[in-house]
């Protein structure tokens, strides 16, 4: 493990000894560089970054961070607990986005040793307020990085109140290193997604992919069936044995022209995945190319959205006797 350069010691680098490398920062929590070989040796950065540094300071696009309190929409901004209602920060129209505008992804974290070369964590003390939520909370989150490829995310929070907590990690991924995601092959193991409105909020509906182009349970091409979504990907699927708790597969990501492959499995009962599909072009990723639409995609594991206002939906809630713990592992290959 060391430090990058010195106008910012908390960027950490870890390594190991099959040449992945993976660059976390204090700011957000987060992967701001994943670096891994392909089927001949050639190592790139798999996930986007910013070319201009500065960028960093308000990540526009939520790259590499852990997002939260809430990860996702929560609709009107709104919700309530236990007679009360609370009202939060909108930041996308009348419904809030990734835990509001100040949430946790643009918080200065302390970083702590994680006690050897591979692993280290950071932690961040949320007010009871802050944006709009109840309750003191104490957030953790570490990575550590194994010689077998594996980059093992734990997640942990801990309230003295009753309050809703769901995290996420929000890297954009291009097992090729440039161009864009429509060729990889990706499988979901989902036979349901949540059925959204036209706001991307949950109408509460559950929605078998059977038949449609949400079905991912075979490995196909990204953009295979792309335009018979409105808008591109950007939905939540409801992962087979999704019971909260239990480590399990969620998602297979393989980039055929690198050989490049990255495996997803967590306890959260599901994930969003989104096609970058408001990737506009005007943000450069760091070898200069512009952050186009489709130039990443994001497997993002969490609770289900809007939870907080939908008593069907598994429960987001946490308290001083029921602390919050999600893992997330991503496996990186190449063949």
């Amino acid at each position: 493990m060391n430090t990058t350069s010195p106008e910012n010691k908390a960027k950490v680098v870890l390594e190991n000894a099959a040449g992945v490398q993976v660059e976390v920062s204090a700011l957000g929590a987060g992967l701001t560089r994943v670096r891994a070989p392909d089927r001949h040796g050639v190592v790139e950065d798999i996930a986007l970054g910013y070319r201009d540094v500065s960028l960093w300071q308000t990540n526009p696009l939520y790259l590499g961070v852990t997002v939260g309190r809430v990860a996702n929409r929560i609709g009107g901004s709104k919700f309530s607990l236990s007679g009360k209602s609370y009202s939060l920060i909108a930041n996308e129209g009348a419904n809030q986005l990734h835990g509001g505008p100040k949430g946790i992804s643009t918080q200065h974290w302390t970083l702590e040793d994680g006690g050897n070369a591979k692993t280290l964590a950071f932690r961040y003390n949320s007010p009871a307020g802050e944006n709009g939520y109840p309750g003191n909370v104490e957030i953790s989150v570490s990575y550590q990085l194994t010689d077998d490829n594996r980059l093992i995310c734990e997640y942990r929070a801990k309230s003295d109140c009753e309050t809703p907590i769901s995290l996420a990690n929000h890297g954009y991924w291009n097992l090729a290193g440039a161009g864009d995601v429509l060729q990889h092959e990706l499988e979901i193991y989902a036979d349901n997604t949540v059925e959204l409105d036209a706001q991307q909020i949950p109408t509460g509906r559950i929605n078998p992919v059977s038949g449609t182009a949400m079905d991912f349970r075979v490995a196909k091409k990204v953009g295979r069936d792309i335009d018979a979504v409105a808008g591109g990907f950007d939905h939540y699927w409801v992962v087979d044995g999704s019971d909260t708790g239990i480590l399990k597969p969620v998602a297979w990501l393989y980039d055929p022209s690198s050989g490049r492959s990255m495996e997803v499995s967590s306890t959260a009962p599901g994930v969003q995945f989104y096609s970058g599909n408001f990737l506009d072009g005007s943000c450069e990723n760091v070898d200069g190319s512009p952050m186009s639409r489709h130039s990443g995609l994001c497997l993002e594991t969490h609770g289900f959205p809007d939870a907080v206002n939908r008593p069907e939906f598994p429960s987001v809630m946490i308290g001083p006797d029921m602390p919050y713990q999600q893992t997330m592992i991503l496996k990186f290959g190449a063949g």
